[in-house]
């Protein structure tokens, strides 16, 4: 699966206190056992053989713990009421924000939000974290959110508008930086997003991608945006874009099987645009809660699409993934080149600084429009006979096909017309331009 990061989801204690420790004259006992929020028990000697396994793999295991959560709307633990967010001005703590509720029958306790622009907050979390860094494995701190919490209130009743909150995750990542850790943050549907991409604080960028990109044309461009943004000291970040795929489907399947031809679908996307796509763990994820383990993986995913796409997309890296878009590259007969159209065959430009050129073709011969898949209903049917036509570099580079069936590259001999017949393709092409010497 070519894995360098690892996230641990849940694993902490409490959201205001993540581990449990105790005094011990001028040290810390730290607790042997606790149970996360799903009331699951839960083993630091676990976990630390999990971070420390991941590390010998050449894999940096992150800590998950949100930036905005507590698991009390009280004055305890040191919480102060100016911390909290409030839903309106009353100033009252029965009237903290709340974006999980036990009542509903789940959750060893309710979440509540916390003002991720408040000074003492930071401090507070931030020594939390700090002994989270002092006494386990972890190599970083993979932030949530929760998402946009619309208009809210300070403790002093003032208002804090939906923007006006999502403009200053940045001085939350400032001090979060300071652990000296890998950091990264969920951009929830991308809100904050402009305001997290410019900071230097994060080493990726992470966006949950939900209902604000339904096309495969969306999740194509929110890539391509990404991979295209530099942070304010012009450094380009990694691209991670968490998406559950049949999530209505999941709901009511329990036991089934994930759909392949979805699922091969939108990696292809995310991946041909230069982003990764989070998907795996125990399990393939069809839910924002990890642990959501209902739908399987099948065979002909599992055993021989995933390896081959995750195996070629590693390979080229440097052309795809840290490659940029070439515009003007080729045209496809019937098809499009950097605009995804559901019922074509549809190509994505990449180059790079060494002047090798790339073209992804993805069969979107589907009457599925939705990169979600979410009713696991989607089907490719196999396109015949494509016509394309390079308009770049048609001469002086050596040009050669993959198809991912088949990853052997076949030579191809091109005319000065640039035209490059294709008698069959099921999901995916690569056409890749090799410069001469």
């Amino acid at each position: 699966m070519h894995i360098n990061l690892v996230q641990f989801y849940d694993w902490f204690d409490l959201h205001s206190l993540p581990l449990p420790v105790a005094p011990v004259g001028d040290s810390l006992q730290v607790s042997n056992t606790w149970t996360d929020i799903g009331n699951r028990l839960t083993r630091k000697k676990v976990i630390d053989e999990y971070c420390n396994l991941a590390k010998d793999y050449g894999m940096k295991p992150l800590a998950y713990m949100a930036m905005n959560g507590s698991d009390t709307n009280q004055l305890v633990h040191g919480l102060s009421a100016e911390m909290f967010l409030y839903n309106d001005n009353s100033r009252n703590l029965d009237h903290v924000y709340k974006t999980l509720d036990k009542n509903n029958g789940w959750g060893k306790y309710s979440l509540y939000n916390m003002n991720w622009m408040n000074s003492p907050w930071q401090d507070y979390i931030y020594r939390q974290m700090e002994t989270v860094r002092n006494n386990m494995p972890f190599a970083g701190w993979h932030i949530d959110m929760f998402g946009d919490p619309g208009n809210k209130y300070d403790s002093n009743g003032n208002e804090l508008p939906s923007s006006f909150l999502g403009s200053g995750i940045h001085y939350f990542l400032n001090k979060a930086g300071n652990l000296g850790w890998d950091i990264g943050v969920n951009s929830v549907g991308e809100y904050g997003l402009d305001d997290i991409r410019n900071s230097t604080v994060p080493k990726y960028l992470y966006t949950e991608v939900w209902d604000n990109r339904k096309s495969y044309n969306d999740l194509f461009n929110l890539v391509k945006f990404l991979t295209e943004s530099r942070d304010s000291n012009k450094v380009k970040k990694g691209v991670i874009i968490a998406a559950y795929m049949d999530y209505d489907y999941a709901k009511n399947n329990a036991g089934k099987y994930f759909n392949t031809d979805g699922i091969i679908l939108s990696d292809l996307v995310i991946m041909a645009s230069g982003g990764t796509h989070l998907e795996m763990g125990e399990h393939m994820l069809c839910n924002e809660y990890f642990p959501n383990s209902n739908l399987n993986l099948p065979s002909t995913i599992k055993d021989n699409y995933l390896p081959k796409m995750y195996d070629f997309f590693v390979a080229f890296k440097e052309i795809i993934g840290l490659g940029y878009q070439v515009v003007g590259l080729a045209t496809i007969d019937g098809g499009s080149v950097d605009s995804l159209q559901s019922g074509k065959v549809c190509g994505i430009s990449r180059g790079n600084k060494n002047d090798y050129l790339g073209l992804s073709l993805i069969n979107l011969r589907t009457t599925n429009t939705e990169w979600r898949d979410t009713n696991a209903n989607c089907s490719v049917s196999p396109a015949q006979n494509i016509r394309v036509t390079l308009k770049l570099g048609v001469t002086n580079h050596d040009w050669y096909y993959f198809d991912l069936d088949n990853l052997e590259p076949q030579k191809l001999n091109i005319g000065g017309d640039g035209v490059i017949n294709i008698s069959s393709l099921r999901y995916y092409g690569f056409i890749l331009g090799v410069p001469k010497k």
